[in-house]
């Protein structure tokens, strides 16, 4: 099987390479595509090599059939690229005219797209801009499409789809399923969503859009998902149509509708079977807030009650297991789930080991800081002392020093003390000396100016004598 598929995949390549050369004229256009090949480098099962890029790690085939009858043949899908890589393989697209709408595949593990795509009930708006978006699978066009294999989950989940436009119709993480045009009906079971946002206008539901052509979804469930449109919206499936049916699923996931088909487990359906399923009560509100029970009303405002067969309330995981494939089927799901806690454990105790690995160097570190602080204190205790050993020391020196200055100062003032007295007796004695001068001085004064007064008027008599001698001696010799 895997010669004849990589026979064609070898033929549809060179017809390829020959088109390409008869278009352009030149080998050089393949030469420098070939040039611009690269290795991938997948991180969850996208390529992370070229910002931007759009390739998909592609999951293994496992062919059981034979290379006349592939109906066994399925894809194991372990991580988002490979999911990713799985829809475009069926979906329409350009080039892609004949869809491999029959293909098979089952999950190996948990797959992640985003993460925190719905917080407290609500799609997470601060961070939904960084979704990676997604595209059903079977998307139809041109009534070419509508996925039409086998799809088992084998008790895995499928969390953090993201779809946000409100003019597209069959959305979920199936657009269609069953291919009207080849009249294939589709399967799918044991398979989980969570964590997921699917917004269209509708036909919306968690696992599909829509489901017809006698296809079956049994074994499977929907919670901590928004899905949202405006009618025929339903926590399993939007839409159940020609023989379609649900078996042995529930539902968790909040179902809003601004219209009327509002369901928690599908919004309607003719002809079809809806049994032994679950819901969660209050999960399914009408466009007037009303609550709708497992299938939604066709009136507006108004619930429609449950058929027989259809059970109000949450299933347990065991109690749906075991309702599909019975007490063996449980087992099988509690080994899965065993190995899954298994590993989970393991990866926790790891972890925990890693905290606690750090935790001790922390300590370890942390004992070192404090013994080297007391080392440090004591160091500083030990300076500090002799720092207080100085201060004292100063303090004992200036209070000697205070103290022989106040003595000095004392000796100083008593001695200054003295010597003013000394100056004040001398002072006092040279005031008396100056006064009895002074008198003396006054009274041989007086004396001194008396005497004088007397020999000047006896001067001045002998000189008035003498004019007056000198004057008669002229006078007679003038005579004469």
């Amino acid at each position: 099987m895997k010669t004849k598929s990589l026979k064609r995949k070898l033929l549809a390549s060179l017809l390829s390479s020959v088109v390409a050369v008869t278009a352009f004229g030149a080998l050089g256009s393949v030469t420098t595509a070939l040039a611009e090949e690269h290795t991938h480098t997948y991180v969850n099962g996208f390529c992370e090599t070229v910002e931007g890029e759009t390739h998909y790690e592609e999951p293994k085939l496992n062919d059981n059939g034979t290379e006349s009858d592939t109906t066994d043949d399925y894809y194991e899908i372990g991580n988002a690229g490979n999911l990713y890589w799985f829809a475009e393989h069926v979906n329409y697209r350009e080039g892609n005219t004949v869809p491999n709408i029959d293909v098979n595949a089952k999950l190996t593990a948990d797959i992640v797209v985003n993460k925190n795509v719905i917080v407290n009930g609500e799609l997470n708006e601060a961070e939904k801009d960084s979704f990676r978006v997604w595209t059903p699978i079977g998307y139809l066009e041109n009534n070419i499409g509508g996925y039409g294999g086998t799809f088992d989950g084998q008790g895995y989940t499928v969390s953090g789809l993201y779809f946000n436009n409100g003019e597209k119709t069959n959305v979920g993480l199936f657009f269609r399923l069953g291919n009207y045009s080849k009249n294939k009906p589709a399967t799918i079971k044991n398979l989980g969503v969570i964590d997921s946002y699917f917004h269209g206008k509708s036909s919306v539901g968690a696992i599909a859009g829509a489901s017809n052509e006698k296809s079956t979804i049994t074994n499977s469930f929907s919670y901590g998902c928004l899905i949202y449109g405006d009618k025929d919206i339903g926590g399993i499936t939007g839409t159940l149509l020609n023989a379609a049916s649900i078996y042995n699923c529930y539902n968790t996931s909040v179902v809003k509708g601004n219209d009327k088909l509002i369901g928690a487990i599908s919004s309607h359906g003719t002809g079809t079977k809806a049994e032994n399923c679950y819901y969660l009560s209050g999960v399914a509100i009408d466009g007037n807030g009303v609550i709708q029970n497992g299938i939604g009303s066709g009136i507006l405002g108004k619930a429609k009650a449950d058929v027989e067969g259809q059970t109000t309330g949450l299933a347990t995981v065991k109690e749906v297991v075991m309702a599909h494939g019975g007490a063996e089927a449980y087992l099988d799901y509690v080994e899965r789930q065993l190995v899954k806690v298994d590993k989970a454990n393991a990866d926790e105790i790891e972890r925990l080991q890693g905290e606690l690995d750090v935790a001790e160097q922390a300590l370890l570190d942390a004992k070192t800081a404090l013994e080297n602080a007391d080392k440090a204190n004591a160091d500083e205790i030990e300076r500090l002392q002799g720092e207080l050993d100085v201060a004292e020391q100063a303090l004992l020196d200036a209070k000697t020093a205070l103290e022989n200055a106040d003595k000095a100062n004392a000796e100083e003032i008593e001695r200054l003390q003295g010597e003013l007295n000394t100056k004040d007796a001398a002072l006092e004695k040279a005031d008396a000396d100056n006064k009895l001068a002074i008198e003396n001085a006054m009274n041989n004064a007086d004396k001194s100016n008396k005497t004088l007064g007397i020999v000047g008027l006896v001067i001045g008599c002998i000189s008035f004598l003498g004019m007056l001698a000198m004057a008669s001696f002229t006078f007679l010799k003038k005579k004469g």
